[in-house]
């Protein structure tokens, strides 16, 4: 017979803490409607993929702007 330590389980009391709940900044999730963290990239309840913000579209351009200068001097 194995002996098992009571101390080895996950702490299911633990559950009820939602990230959401620590939390500060907070969005709704466009999918399911539920709060989750500001900076989550997938829903946390649905595991949708969320949509990018402003930071995103700058980096996207950056990168077409390095990319065309690139290609022109290398045309050159």
């Amino acid at each position: 017979m194995m002996y098992i330590d009571n101390n080895d389980y996950f702490d299911f009391k633990a559950e009820n803490e939602l990230p959401e709940e620590h939390s500060q900044d907070k969005k709704i999730c466009p999918h399911c409607g539920k709060p989750i963290p500001a900076d989550s990239l997938f829903c946390l309840y649905c595991g949708e993929p969320l949509p990018a913000g402003k930071k995103n579209i700058w980096v996207t351009l950056l990168v077409i702007l390095v990319l065309a200068a690139f290609i022109m001097w290398v045309v050159r």
